[in-house]
């Protein structure tokens, strides 16, 4: 498994933060749906002497699906062999303005029961994504990656049923662990990782059942190191990126102190589970 950090295109100080940190790849997210900008991405990366470890395309909307196929094919004659991409809720989820609620005062997210009920349903569906772009993908020897996990994805269930007919090799998935919370987590990540579709993994955490919000990784209800061992054990061997971390006090936008803290509570929990590889989860 690789230690990844998720990355903005265009801000080279965060992939020399990410040097710095001793990460071995990063995510670079764009903000628009633009082929002309992946052969840049990943010379910028390759400069650094990180791995690409994928890149994050925007929510896609019907308009935006119409690009992705001349995205693709421009992902992979630059050598991009990982898209990770997403369908938008019908409305967005999560409080808008951080609030001073986390631990210590960090500014976080809230997210509450309607959240998590009655989205209606998606401008597009995943059924209908999967078989337009996978012979797509296919062609040019690019793995797209969707999004699940997140909080307020309504086509989960459709997508994990789906790839599990195995009529799709291109596709698979990029699951956000916050989103996870407050379901049966670990056998759900173990079928992933069973069907061989688990491709991109970001480590997020929340607090709290009804009334949740954005945590550090070392608290909430996902139990980060048994993810990790049963990652371990289940041969995954992606990358491993940190969500956005909660805003602590004095730090950047970014979130270059709360980004740290990341990587090396990941970093340690890792070297434990990899030590000692017989240990049950």
């Amino acid at each position: 498994m690789k230690l990844a950090l998720a990355v903005d295109y265009g801000f080279d100080d965060q992939l020399i933060f990410g040097q710095q940190l001793g990460a071995d790849a990063v995510v670079v997210s764009l903000d628009e749906w633009r082929h002309d900008l992946l052969a840049g991405a990943r010379n910028r990366v390759q400069q650094t002497g990180l791995a690409l470890a994928g890149i994050r395309l925007p929510d896609a909307g019907p308009e935006d699906l119409d690009a992705l196929p001349t995205i693709v094919t421009a992902a992979g004659a630059a050598g991009v062999n990982m898209l990770s991409c997403g369908l938008p809720p019908p409305r967005p989820s999560g409080s808008t303005e951080a609030e001073p609620d986390g631990r210590g005062g960090a500014l976080v997210h809230h997210y509450g029961e309607a959240d998590a009920a009655d989205r209606g349903t998606p401008p597009v569906t995943i059924a209908d994504a999967l078989e337009r772009f996978d012979p797509v993908a296919a062609a040019a020897g690019v793995q797209i990656a969707w999004r699940t996990g997140t909080p307020g994805a309504p086509y989960e269930a459709d997508l994990l049923q789906l790839l599990e007919a195995d009529r799709y090799p291109a596709m698979g998935l990029d699951v956000s662990l916050a989103g996870l919370a407050g379901t049966d987590y670990l056998p759900a990540l173990e079928k992933m990782l069973v069907g061989g579709r688990l491709w991109l993994v970001e480590m997020s955490n929340l607090v709290g059942q009804h009334d949740q919000r954005d945590a550090f990784l070392d608290e909430g209800v996902i139990d980060i190191p048994r993810v990790l061992r049963l990652l371990h054990q289940g041969g995954y061997a992606g990358s491993l990126r940190a969500g956005p971390p909660p805003g602590m006090n004095e730090d950047s936008a970014w979130g270059h102190t709360g980004r740290s803290f990341d990587l090396g509570f990941l970093r340690a929990a890792l070297q434990v589970v990899e030590n000692r590889p017989d240990r049950r989860a």
